[in-house]
């Protein structure tokens, strides 16, 4: 009998950053600190801005709607429903 392992393998391409000393420097310090390699680290430094980022935008999105919403008349008629609901969140 034959077993096959398959592996899924995320294709990554290489890319080259210019950082300060200083930066690299405490960059592997907190890698150290994690026990992970530096590139780890630098992985998920830019995973972890991605996200922030996309929060980021989608939060001013709902700012907006939300100032769309005062001065929409149709939104003062069931505000207090609207409410509820956020309330209910």
């Amino acid at each position: 009998m034959i077993n096959i392992l398959l592996l899924n393998f995320k294709t990554m391409k290489s890319v080259t950053l210019r950082l300060s000393d200083q930066m690299i420097s405490q960059g592997v310090d907190i890698a150290k600190k994690l026990g992970i390699s530096r590139m780890a680290f630098i992985r998920q430094a830019i995973e972890h801005e991605i996200e922030w980022i996309g929060k980021n935008r989608e939060l001013d999105a709902m700012k907006a709607s939300l100032k769309a919403m005062k001065t929409n008349p149709d939104y003062w008629v069931h505000q207090g429903e609207c409410m509820r609901i956020i309330s209910e969140y």
